[in-house]
């Protein structure tokens, strides 16, 4: 096999989306407790749940079981159109979702390698990743490879489908190295671990830089808005 020079191979970027890319104020969670009212009546609410690493499917389950609800699955599907009916309503309101520090110049600035392609590994249902992407004023269209809570069973399998369709669509296969998880808990972290990938943890949501290195993150961040270590990461610098 002919060598290749590292920083001339082809990188994947996964990133998740709340709390790493954008954040919604709480919107999110509040949409759930209002689709949750709509089907079950006032008293679903969502005191119970911690969003943070978590996947929309898991986090429905959660409130299914503490409100007692017996025909929970059979519901899943009307939960999720009065979800993303909310959700659109509220993100469409000038403020209610907004990129995190460096986000966009990050984006642009991976965007122009020619070596580099983007996906997204988040718990969100599919369809309310593109409402909270463009409320937030990032492109959906700007990344290829992605996997979504309603596609895999855990945080590792999502890496594994979006390297999977990565493959499909290049048909390269990657070496784990060259493959970054951007991610801002410890779910993440040990995802990547598990999808033998590599990691960078940005502090950027619940957790802070020392609680995602106490969590295994080699590679841990304030935010995004020097890139500089993630170029290093994947030796593009």
């Amino acid at each position: 096999m002919p060598f290749v020079p590292y920083n001339t191979r082809m990188k994947l970027v996964l990133f998740d989306v709340d709390g790493t890319l954008l954040r919604t104020g709480g919107r999110g969670v509040s949409c759930m407790e209002l689709a949750g009212q709509a089907l079950f009546g006032p008293d679903f609410t969502t005191p119970i749940l911690n969003p943070a690493g978590s996947m929309d499917p898991d986090l429905y389950a959660q409130l299914v079981a503490h409100h007692g609800i017996e025909d929970g699955d059979a519901c899943h599907g009307d939960f999720q159109q009065h979800y993303l009916h909310h959700l659109t309503e509220k993100l469409s309101r000038p403020g209610a979702a907004w990129a995190l520090p460096g986000v966009i110049a990050l984006l642009d600035q991976l965007r122009a390698e020619p070596n580099v392609d983007l996906g997204l590994v988040t718990g969100n249902y599919t369809r309310a990743v593109p409402i909270k992407l463009q409320a937030a004023g990032i492109d959906p269209g700007w990344f290829e490879d992605n996997a979504f809570g309603d596609q895999a069973a855990d945080r590792a399998g999502m890496i594994r489908l979006a390297r999977q369709r990565h493959t499909r669509r290049t048909g390269k296969e990657l070496d784990g190295n060259d493959v970054l998880m951007v991610g801002d808990t410890p779910n993440d972290v040990n995802a990547a671990r598990q999808a033998e990938c590599l990691c960078l943890a940005v502090a950027t949501g619940r957790f802070s830089v020392d609680d995602l290195r106490a969590a295994g993150a080699q590679h841990a961040v304030e935010d995004l808005s020097d890139p500089a270590s993630l170029l290093s990461i994947l030796h593009l610098n």
